[in-house]
């Protein structure tokens, strides 16, 4: 997949994830939906919304445990 249409995340526990730019809006609302109940919700929304401002960004973003599963979540709940 190519940078330019996705963002790379390395989860905490050395598994990554791309967010593709047709998901970056459902994964961003969802992080903030997330934010009441799951700490670094909001960091990570902060991040992806960073990352979606370089389109081509060479690098994937480091992720803390607690970023890791809000993604995680965020990712799996806005499948539904």
């Amino acid at each position: 997949m190519d940078h330019s249409d996705s963002v790379h995340f390395d989860f905490a526990d050395g598994t990554s994830v791309a967010v593709k730019s047709s998901n970056y809006r459902r994964v961003y609302d969802e992080l903030w939906t997330l934010s009441k109940e799951i700490p670094g919700a909001i960091s990570t929304a902060g991040l992806l919304l960073n990352a979606t401002q370089h389109p081509g960004y060479p690098h994937a973003v480091d992720l803390s445990q607690a970023q890791s599963a809000a993604l995680r979540r965020a990712i799996n709940d806005s499948k539904t």
